[in-house]
């Protein structure tokens, strides 16, 4: 199934999440949620995509995986989470 998200990690980040960082600041999921999706944390845990709904989300509400970046860097990323998504799309054919 392609990545989705809020389908898949729920809405982030959280409530939680933004009271975690500095004013001024965003929290920034370590790994990316769709590199997690197709690749894992890097950890040679699974990746989200072999994961439950429930262990997905809770990895997307997660404090432990993320810090604090500033709103420039966070655009910047999302732009390379675009492309990566797009691209992990026609890899797998979907």
């Amino acid at each position: 199934m392609p990545y989705n998200r809020v389908q898949h990690y729920g809405i982030t980040p959280t409530a939680a999440q933004r009271a975690s960082v500095p004013p001024g600041m965003e929290f920034d999921h370590d790994p990316m949620l769709v590199k997690h999706y197709y690749e894992g944390p890097g950890d040679g845990s699974l990746a989200g995509f072999n994961l439950t709904q429930k262990e997905r989300v809770e990895f997307g509400a997660s404090l432990a995986h993320g810090t604090a970046a500033t709103p420039a860097a966070q655009r910047a990323q999302g732009a390379a989470a675009a492309k990566y998504s797009k691209m992990m799309k026609k890899l797998c054919g979907l």
